[in-house]
């Protein structure tokens, strides 16, 4: 297998990084008011979204996301899709996030061409590695802290994801320009808030995926703002 496909789109450079706000819809929910403050992410900062929707029909699942990406879109926001390939291309998805245990990254490329943003999960240094060999625009490591969202997954803490960080620069040419290392951006995922961001942050992360900590709050706008803030402010902190 070709493991020598490390995507190299140069206008995802400043949208692969920072604060990643994951949606995570279901059925049941008022999803209007999930995109009433969601299409106004990027006037906090926010250039990437990830859309879940893990609890739709076949039937009902492409229409609703087709709705979804297309006000997302609108807004000026890169979207990438939670699993779900096959609905990429029909939606105007910009890519796919892929779960560490789904549809090889190598394939994923094959499928969505050079220019599709591809995210991986990966819970080592060996597999993210792999990943990116294969064609992937970010690895998310995670879940660093017990996640909400998904209970029960393996916690890597801030160790493990360093320890992922460190062995894709080992590994890995650099990228000048991608991510905060010239390298390809990791992506620290599960429980983050802005509480424990700056423990990622001096882990190496380059990007934060989060679900709660934004789509929970009271005023998930006010929250996301608060979160590009002070990891900005962690930014000029280490210069």
């Amino acid at each position: 297998m070709n493991t020598d496909k490390a995507h190299r789109n140069e206008s995802d450079r400043e949208i692969v990084r920072g604060i990643y706000p994951i949606l995570n819809f279901t059925p049941k929910m008022d999803v209007e008011k999930v995109l009433d403050w969601a299409v106004r992410l990027p006037d906090v900062g926010i250039k990437l979204v990830q859309v879940r929707a893990k609890l739709f029909s076949d039937v009902a699942l492409p229409m609703f996301l087709d709705e979804i990406v297309s006000q997302l879109r609108g807004a000026g926001l890169a979207v990438v899709l939670n699993d779900y390939i096959e609905l990429v291309g029909p939606t105007g998805a910009d890519g796919v996030h892929l779960g560490a245990d789904d549809f090889p990254v190598a394939d994923a490329r094959a499928v969505l061409g050079k220019n599709a943003i591809i995210g991986a999960t990966c819970r080592t240094g060996e597999k993210a590695v792999l990943d990116i060999r294969q064609g992937a625009t970010y690895v998310a490591a995670g879940s660093v802290f017990e996640s909400s969202t998904k209970p029960g997954l393996p916690v890597i803490g801030t160790e493990g994801l360093k320890e992922i960080v460190d062995y894709i620069s080992h590994e890995i040419p650099s990228r000048q320009g991608w991510g905060r290392e010239n390298n390809l951006p990791v992506c620290a995922i599960g429980g983050i808030t802005k509480d424990n961001l700056g423990e990622v942050y001096r882990a190496g992360a380059s990007m934060v995926a989060v679900i709660g900590a934004i789509q929970d709050a009271d005023d998930p706008i006010e929250a996301a703002g608060e979160l590009v803030k002070e990891w900005e402010k962690l930014g000029i902190q280490d210069k």
